[in-house]
């Protein structure tokens, strides 16, 4: 298919390919929100338990860095509907260990046990996503 009004050699995307479905993404990103609210609402709860030295602030900055990652990975997947694999995998590892490292009910871990979860189905919806859209999963 050529195109008269585009300059020599311009790629020009394919209307024969098929894309990737944009509502798991969508799907995914409610449930992060979810999470999100979750981490706010006991935001101050373990800020108090960092301050008073009942728990390590490397636990703390680890817990938030992941949710940031999760947030970040939820992001591009929406954006794209194809990248943000390794990036909800690594949040879906962070989360998972955060849960395990607070040591504490099952109740005050719930924001990272649930954006654990997302984090791994994310992981999984990206690479269903790529094979619907043709797009093998990169290596590396």
């Amino acid at each position: 298919m050529t195109n008269p009004f585009l300059p020599p050699n311009t790629r020009v995307a394919d209307p024969e390919r098929p894309t990737a479905p944009r509502g798991p993404a969508f799907v995914l990103a409610g449930a992060a929100l979810l999470q999100l609210g979750l981490f706010a609402l006991y935001a101050g709860a373990y800020w108090d338990l960092v301050w008073t030295g009942l728990k390590a602030p490397l636990i703390g900055i680890v817990s938030a860095l992941s949710s940031l990652t999760l947030y970040v990975g939820t992001a591009r997947f929406v954006a794209t509907g194809r990248d943000g694999a390794r990036t909800l995998l690594i949040a879906g590892i962070a989360l998972a260990l955060s849960a395990l490292a607070w040591r504490l009910p099952l109740v005050w871990t719930s924001p990272f046990s649930v954006g654990s979860l997302i984090g791994f189905v994310g992981w999984w919806l990206v690479g269903r996503n790529r094979r619907r859209a043709g797009n093998p999963p990169r290596s590396a």
